[in-house]
C-alpha cells in the first residue's frame, strides 16, 4: 500500500477516537449561591440543594438572574414546608463537540442530552439544571423516575440523565397568556424532580397542562406537596 494511502487509512481510523476523546466543555468557574442572597429566612423543615450548569454568556449569566431564579422556585416550595439549599453553580463554555452531541437528534440513541452526561467537570450533586442561551434546541425538560424508567428500556444510558432537568433562555422567559405572574418554569421542572409530579389538568397549578389564561401558577395541592416533601430526587 502506498505511505499516502497507508497515512490517509491511518488518519481516517483514528478520527472517531480524537472526536470522542475531544472535550466537551469548558468550565469558567465556580462558585456557591447561600440561600440567604435568594431567600427571606425561613421556617421549612426540609432543605433541598441543587446544582447549576450555567452557559457562559446566556442570560443566565448576568448578575442577580439565578438568585431571582431561585427565590421564586424557593417560595413556590416553601409553601410545601420545603426550601431550596445552597446552588453549586458551575458556569460553562460548551465546546463545538459538545454543542454538536447536544443538537443532534436521534431517536434510536435516546435524548441527545446522554452523549454528555460522561465529562468529569460535571457535578455530582443532584438534581442538576442545565441550563443554556440558544445554542441548543428549545427545551425545558426534567428526567425523574418514571421518565427515566421508561426510557431505560430501550436505552440504558438514559439513567444518566436521572434528576436533572434544562432549560433554554427563550422558555423561561417566554410569558404566554395561560402563564400566572406566579408561575416559574424552574419550579415547574425542579418539583417533577422532587415528587415525581406528573402533569395534572387541576388549574390554576405549577404542574397544569391546561392552556387557558393564568393555568400556570405558583399554586400545589397539598397531594403535590405530600410527595415534594418526599425528595425524591435528592
Amino acid at each position: 500500500m502506498p505511505i499516502t494511502a497507508a497515512l490517509a487509512l491511518l488518519l481516517a481510523l483514528s478520527a472517531p477516537s480524537r472526536a470522542a476523546d475531544a472535550p466537551l466543555l469548558e468550565v469558567q468557574s465556580r462558585r456557591v449561591i447561600l440561600p440567604a442572597s435568594f431567600m427571606p429566612v425561613t421556617s421549612a423543615a426540609i432543605t433541598a440543594p441543587l446544582s447549576l450548569v450555567v452557559e457562559a454568556g446566556s442570560a443566565w449569566d448576568s448578575p442577580g438572574v439565578l438568585e431571582r431564579v431561585l427565590g421564586k422556585a424557593s417560595a413556590i416550595f416553601g409553601r410545601c414546608g420545603v426550601a431550596l439549599g445552597e446552588a453549586e453553580v458551575i458556569t460553562v463554555r460548551w465546546t463545538p463537540e459538545g454543542l454538536r452531541r447536544l443538537n443532534v437528534t436521534n431517536p434510536y440513541a435516546g435524548p441527545a442530552q446522554i452523549a454528555v452526561m460522561d465529562d468529569r467537570s460535571l457535578p455530582v450533586r443532584r438534581p442538576t439544571g442545565f441550563l443554556f442561551g440558544r445554542s441548543v434546541p428549545s427545551t425545558a425538560s426534567a428526567y425523574n423516575v418514571s421518565s427515566v424508567d421508561a426510557l431505560a428500556a430501550a436505552h440504558p444510558a438514559a439513567a444518566k440523565l436521572l434528576n436533572t432537568f434544562w432549560i433554554t433562555i427563550d422558555q423561561e422567559q417566554r410569558r404566554p397568556s395561560d402563564f400566572a405572574p406566579t408561575y416559574s418554569m424552574a419550579a415547574h421542572e425542579l418539583a417533577h424532580l422532587f415528587g415525581d409530579l406528573p402533569h395534572t389538568p387541576a388549574s390554576p397549578n405549577l404542574m397544569t397542562d391546561a392552556d387557558s389564561a393564568g393555568a400556570k401558577s405558583g399554586d400545589l395541592l397539598e397531594k403535590q406537596c405530600v410527595e415534594i416533601r418526599r425528595l425524591r430526587g435528592l
